[in-house]
Parts: structure tokens; C-alpha cells; sequence
């Protein structure tokens, strides 16, 4: 699962934010997590997803979505940052 921060965004910027993501992201990292921030309005963001809101997981915490030990060190990325 890969991860897009759309913290700060409004809803149609973050709908766009995701759409442009879920283009550029192969299609075995969806779904898509977009974590949001608590102003905005996940049902507005998932309605202007449309079709690809079953390619997306909408978060304003997304601890519990992350893996339970990450790895220390260097070493490839958990998550990819689009």
C-alpha cells in the first residue's frame, strides 16, 4: 500500500492530488492510503473520487494502517511518497 499525504489540502485539491497518484502508482501498490486532515470532508473527497474510490483508503490516522515494526537502518522504502 502506498502513501500520499494530502494534509493541508481542501477537498477538490485533494481529489486531484489522488487522482494524479493513482495514475503514477503501479496497480500492485493500490490501494492508494491518502491521509487527510480532520477539516476535510472525506465523503466530499470520495465523491469526487468517483470511480476510484475503491483504488483509495481515506485516513486522518493512518497508524493503524502503518506495519507494526518498521525497520531500522537503511534499506528500501516502507512507503512510496507520491
Amino acid at each position: 500500500m502506498s502513501h500520499i499525504d494530502c494534509r493541508g489540502l481542501s477537498a477538490p485539491l485533494a481529489v486531484l492530488r489522488i487522482k494524479q497518484a493513482i495514475l503514477n502508482v503501479p496497480g500492485h501498490a493500490l490501494p492508494l492510503l491518502a491521509q487527510l486532515d480532520d477539516g476535510c470532508a472525506p465523503d466530499a473527497v470520495a465523491a469526487g473520487l468517483r470511480a476510484h474510490a475503491c483504488d483509495v483508503r481515506l485516513a486522518t490516522d493512518i497508524e493503524p494502517f502503518l506495519p507494526d515494526a518498521l525497520p531500522s537502518g537503511p534499506g528500501p522504502a516502507m512507503t512510496a511518497h507520491v
